[in-house]
C-alpha cells in the first residue's frame, strides 16, 4: 500500500515537471483526464458488481453520452491548427 502511494506521488510530479505546474494545460487535457477516470468506472462497474445495482445497466450509459456531449463540446471550441479556443460560450 505504501509502496503504491510512493509510486503514484512520483507519477504526479513526473505528469507535472513534464507540463510545468500545469501551465501547459487546457480544457482539453482536464477532460481526457475525467473522461478517463469516470470512463474506466462507469463501463467495467456494472460488470463486477453484476446484479447487486441494476440501475447501473441503464445509468452508465446516459453518463458516458453526458462525457461525450462535453468532449463533443470542448472539441469544437479548438481546431486542429489553433492553439487558442474559440470562446462561443461556456461548456
Amino acid at each position: 500500500m505504501v509502496m503504491l502511494l510512493v509510486y503514484d506521488l512520483l507519477f504526479l510530479l513526473l505528469i507535472l515537471h513534464m507540463n510545468k505546474r500545469g501551465a501547459g494545460w487546457d480544457d482539453r487535457h482536464r477532460l481526457a483526464l475525467i473522461n478517463g477516470a469516470l470512463g474506466f468506472f462507469l463501463v467495467l462497474g456494472p460488470l463486477t458488481v453484476g446484479p447487486q445495482y441494476p440501475v447501473m445497466y441503464f445509468s452508465n450509459p446516459v453518463f458516458l453520452f453526458v462525457l461525450g456531449l462535453i468532449y463533443w463540446k470542448v472539441s469544437k471550441r479548438y481546431s486542429s491548427t489553433d492553439l487558442e479556443p474559440k470562446l462561443r460560450g461556456s461548456i
